[in-house]
């Protein structure tokens, strides 16, 4: 059923998620037929070894609004969220006049999707929007970590990440391509998008799987990504350093961390 509005494409990137991808697959098929016309689902393999790329390919198999786009043989620089999303739209026709991020750990209930599609439809012109998120399933420390990122990351600061299904006019991309630097490439590309498009607008809700905060971890884990994100602030705060120098410094501390 349609809503009259602006379609929207859904990318999303995965690597070996074939434990989590029957679900999720579950789940956006409900979407496209409740949608149908509104938006398209475009699957980006970023390089599985598992059964994944299997899995979305027979999926999409004869349904109409999906379609997977596989890894580029000819590229072997490393795994990157942005590299495979830049790949996703030179290999395939994007119809959208929106184009949106929604991992492979993440959900959009079929609400949220009515919210953003008539949020999109109003006379107000939006540049680019992100979702509130929440934990699934929610402990205290992750409700805590979630109103922290909603309330004072995001609605204050207008700072978004990959989890947030950060969504952009198709256009856009001309403008603020997804970065390919291989880590905190989110961080980057919200970075280039309040430059160039201002703070964004925030639309419905995103579901985020807690598989990430193991039970006995997750104050460990919700501290690491503090420090990081805080030493990435800084670095773009005080330049010393090209932040292409910066992020692979980054990377080997939060590996050595987790």
């Amino acid at each position: 059923m349609s809503l009259g509005s602006p379609r929207l494409s859904i990318l999303t990137p995965f690597l070996n998620e074939e434990a989590l991808l029957p679900e999720f697959l579950a789940h956006a098929a409900l979407l496209l037929d409740r949608y149908a016309g509104d938006i398209e689902w475009v699957l980006v393999d970023s390089g599985s070894s598992d059964r994944s790329a299997e899995l979305v390919r027979d999926w999409c198999r004869g349904r109409s609004g999906a379609c997977l786009v596989e890894r580029d043989l000819q590229n072997t620089r490393g795994p990157s969220i942005g590299r495979a999303l830049n790949h996703s739209l030179r290999s395939v026709r994007v119809q959208g006049d929106w184009v949106q991020v929604v991992p492979a750990d993440c959900a959009l209930s079929q609400e949220s999707v009515r919210d953003i599609l008539q949020g999109l439809s109003a006379v107000t012109r939006i540049e680019w929007f992100c979702c509130p998120k929440r934990y699934e399933p929610e402990t205290w420390s992750l409700h805590l970590y979630s109103w922290i990122q909603n309330t004072l990351r995001l609605r204050a600061l207008g700072r978004a990440v990959w989890t947030n299904g950060m969504a952009v006019r198709r256009e856009s991309l001309a403008i603020s391509p997804f970065p390919e630097l291989g880590f905190m490439e989110d961080s980057l590309w919200c970075d280039a998008l309040i430059e160039h498009q201002g703070r964004p607008r925030v639309l419905g809700q995103i579901r985020v799987s807690a598989r990430r905060y193991y039970p006995d971890r997750t104050l460990r884990r919700i501290g690491i990504n503090f420090l990081v994100i805080s030493l990435y602030r800084a670095a773009r705060m005080l330049p010393l350093m090209p932040i292409e120098q910066v992020l692979p410094r980054l990377r080997r501390l939060y590996l050595s961390l987790r």
